[in-house]
């Protein structure tokens, strides 16, 4: 269940979006993918930054649910209110 930084940015806004509908916000941000080489800046960047709980799975032997759920409950906690 792995995700990189653009899917997770673009699930933010799509979750946000969802839970506004009862609040509407003008002008939503839309999310564009974008490589290191189009935003170069002095610190480093790894050219693959994939997310993953698989090394918390292992080290640790702890189930985490999935970055989808786990983004929902915390956006609906803080943004539902």
């Amino acid at each position: 269940d792995a995700t990189s930084r653009f899917a997770f940015a673009q699930a933010i806004v799509d979750e946000a979006r969802e839970l506004s509908r009862s609040n509407p916000a003008p002008n939503w941000a839309a999310i564009r993918e974008t490589t290191t080489a189009n935003y170069p800046l002095p610190a480093q960047r790894p050219l693959n930054a994939m997310t993953s709980k698989d090394k918390v799975q292992r080290t640790f032997g702890i189930t985490l649910s999935t970055w989808k759920a786990q983004l929902q409950a915390f956006l609906r906690s803080h943004l539902a209110a």
